[in-house]
């Protein structure tokens, strides 16, 4: 195994675009973000990028064999990533990314995966579809 961590690898605030990264360290994680990523798209020499350890990922590093840029949605989700569009589940917080497939209910505030409440209304209305 290649023994990658993750990292975040981000131009001033995270929330306005990032890359999540396996490499071993944080310096590697930035090179290669910038050779390969989005934040490579976006950066001017005259912008501080930084970096940051991302724990919740290295489950998902440890399943690669070489340096890498995450694209798939539900593994940046669950490292925390979010969509400035999206919405923070009331009950796990993790954001719904602004995809369907995670889209947190506007009645009672919960993703698909923690589920409605009980007396959600919208609930209510898909189980009489």
């Amino acid at each position: 195994m290649a023994n990658l961590k993750a990292f975040v690898v981000f131009i001033g605030d995270p929330l306005d675009g990032a890359d999540l990264v396996y490499h071993k360290t944080a310096s590697k994680a930035r090179a290669y973000s910038l050779q390969h990523g989005y934040i490579g798209s976006e950066a001017d020499s005259l912008i501080e990028i930084g970096v940051r350890r991302e724990d919740r990922a290295d489950l998902f590093a440890a399943a690669v064999d070489s340096p890498c840029i995450e694209m798939d949605n539900g593994r940046m989700r669950e490292a925390g990533f979010n969509s400035p569009d999206g919405r923070d589940c009331d009950i796990c917080g993790l954001n719904d990314m602004d995809l369907h497939q995670w889209r947190v209910c506007d009645e009672c505030g919960r993703c698909p995966e923690c589920g409605h409440e009980e007396d959600c209304a919208a609930d209510a209305a898909e189980s009489e579809a």
